[in-house]
């Protein structure tokens, strides 16, 4: 899924969701890349817990019908690979603000990247996006999710 446009903008892939019979069941593995002012920044692994992202979509459609201000998602290892949150700046507008970090080892210390990303959209554009995050991570036979 692209937020954003050519010049600037975010991809996030799902890889794969955890299989029902495995531990961690419905976790998500993610691609993110991060595409802005002459910067790239992509992480292969994000691992984001299923039941953060079902609340993270059912915060962005609270958001839609006026019922909050903001949602939130981070991902499960400590080291905080991505953060996600979109708020509401202003009436006509949301803002979806993130970083994107990797980390690895280094010598003699650990190095860490990171990408730093803001993409505005029109609040009209709220349930597609919750739609779009919707579609793309639950399974879509489960509309129970979908709360517009």
């Amino acid at each position: 899924m692209r937020l954003g446009n050519a010049e600037s903008h975010l991809d996030i892939e799902v890889h794969e969701p955890v299989a029902a019979d495995m531990p961690g069941a419905g976790d998500l593995r993610l691609r993110v890349t991060v595409y802005g002012a002459g910067f790239t920044g992509d992480q292969q692994d994000v691992w984001v817990r299923g039941t953060a992202a079902e609340r993270f979509i059912e915060d962005l459609y609270a958001m839609a019908r006026g019922e909050r201000d903001d949602a939130t998602l981070g991902n499960v290892r400590s080291n905080k690979e991505l953060t996600l949150k979109v708020s509401r700046p202003m009436e006509s507008h949301v803002v979806l603000e993130g970083k994107l970090r990797r980390t690895g080892p280094g010598s003699p210390a650990t190095i860490s990247s990171s990408v730093v990303f803001s993409i505005y959209l029109e609040v009209t554009k709220l349930d597609d996006l919750a739609d779009m995050f919707a579609d793309a991570w639950i399974a879509p036979e489960d509309e129970t999710t979908k709360k517009h």
